[in-house]
């Protein structure tokens, strides 16, 4: 869909200026006080809607180079997990703000942006105060899909999640490279590495998938404001 508007190829970019655009619709919704489970269905016709008008406008090569890298990285990223044999948070014995954001986005799929600031009665109450600080939703949209639409608990699409979000950085990465000159086969070796690399992996490893989104986001930023958009 960015791709029709903005009247270019986006290229091995598509999949994550589009995974970054739901989130920037998302929250845009939640902010106006949108139910979670409106949002939802919102994101997933802007999907069906974009998909659409990619399967129109491919290019066949270099998509499926991407999609085996984003499949990669996806990979490496889900061995923790995997390697457990039963669902969960990475990192949760280190680091419990993966419980917590699972409670915001069961808030957000009930009651969306505009949480009831009462005194906690719950631990739904006791997080509800984080919109109303300013932390950013972004991050919460995927999960919030996931959840309504599909039916699956958040807690057991979080670390999933954050792997998607690796995957996107490895489709970024790619396209970074090759626009320094790396060939396209070291290029695609390398990409799923470059994405699995010490800070973000370590990112992982804690539940924490705002920061890894927020590199994404960067990267992607950085990529089209070089280009003029």
């Amino acid at each position: 869909g960015l791709g029709v508007l903005a009247r270019r190829p986006l290229g091995a970019l598509t999949a994550p200026a589009g995974y970054l655009a739901g989130m920037v619709v998302a929250t845009a919704l939640l902010k106006l006080g949108t139910d979670g489970d409106i949002v939802s269905w919102v994101i997933v016709a802007l999907a069906v809607a974009g998909g659409a008008a990619w399967a129109r406008a491919r290019r066949g090569d270099a998509t499926a180079t991407g999609a085996r890298r984003g499949l990669a990285a996806f990979g490496i990223a889900m061995a923790p997990l995997a390697g457990s044999g039963h669902s969960g948070t990475i990192g949760y014995v280190l680091n419990n703000d993966s419980a917590i954001h699972i409670s915001v986005v069961e808030l957000l799929r009930s009651v969306g942006g505009d949480f009831p600031l009462t005194p906690a009665r719950s631990s739904f109450m006791s997080v509800a105060a984080l919109v109303d600080s300013g932390y950013p939703l972004g991050a919460y949209t995927w999960p919030l899909l996931s959840s309504q639409v599909v039916g699956i608990d958040a807690f057991h699409v979080w670390t999933p999640s954050i792997a998607v979000t690796i995957a996107m950085l490895a489709l970024t990465s790619l396209t970074l490279l090759r626009l320094g000159g790396a060939p396209l086969v070291p290029a695609a070796l390398a990409a799923p590495f470059v994405a699995c690399g010490y800070l973000m992996y370590s990112f992982l490893a804690q539940g924490s998938l705002k920061e890894v989104a927020t590199a994404l986001a960067r990267l992607v930023h950085g990529r089209t404001a070089d280009a003029g958009d």
